[in-house]
């Protein structure tokens, strides 16, 4: 476990005002939404909004705005959204997951969340992060919503509650359970392609049964994100 500088400091100058009901759609209400006059200083896309988020172990901003359909990435083809990210991405990045659907009023989404790392790299300074990209039908309109999350405050318990339950669950199946060997072997693998080993790989961590654990964590604050909406609208 480490402890990481407020990664979160450079959007606390985000002035937060009340929510005005003119949102196109719903969002949770831990959601604080931007200033408009500075979402036009940030030269956010006319007509955007903007929110932030805060929990003890994360903080967030997303963006949210309409689009033309043909520039929605592929509603029915996960697929070629995951070669897309393989091709593209760089070594400061890694595929979470890739999913699409329908929401609960009909409207189709697809989303895909991208981990990342800045800063120096080296562990107390390196910052770890999750990118979402998340379109969705509500009627005839498509939404975007791009957001970034980051971890802040102590960082490391959920990676390290992730290796000590597959560690006991290779115990518990007869299995040697080295934790040099898991971290080594098993621990970093991309989710649709176990050849890719390129970049800020996925970890076992990770998995979508830990975020009931760690709700604060900002994974499980992303996921909890992208539930709401398609449940919600």
């Amino acid at each position: 476990m480490r402890k990481n500088k407020d990664s979160g400091s450079e959007r606390k100058y985000l002035k937060n005002v009340d929510r005005s009901g003119d949102e196109p759609f719903l969002i949770p209400e831990q959601y604080s939404r931007i200033d408009s006059v500075q979402m036009v200083e940030m030269q956010m896309p006319e007509g955007s909004i903007g929110y932030t988020i805060a929990t003890g172990n994360a903080t967030g901003i997303i963006v949210c705005f309409d689009v033309p359909p043909e520039t929605s990435m592929p509603f029915d083809s996960p697929e070629s959204l995951i070669e897309f990210l393989h091709g593209s991405m760089n070594d400061n990045q890694g595929i979470i997951e890739v999913r699409n659907g329908t929401c609960k009023n009909g409207g189709r989404y697809v989303y895909y969340i991208m981990k990342y790392w800045y800063g120096e790299d080296i562990i107390p300074s390196r910052i770890c992060g999750y990118q979402l990209n998340f379109n969705f039908e509500i009627g005839d309109q498509v939404f975007f919503i791009s957001g970034s999350f980051d971890e802040v405050g102590m960082t490391g318990v959920r990676d390290s509650i992730g290796i000590e339950l597959l560690a006991k669950a290779k115990e518990q199946s007869g299995q040697p359970a080295d934790l040099t060997d898991i971290m080594e072997n098993e621990w970093f693998c991309d989710p649709y392609d176990p050849e890719y080993t390129k970049g800020f790989l996925m970890n076992k961590s990770e998995v979508s049964e830990l975020d009931s654990v760690f709700p604060e964590h900002p994974l499980s604050v992303t996921r909890a994100l992208v539930k709401y909406v398609v449940e919600n609208n």
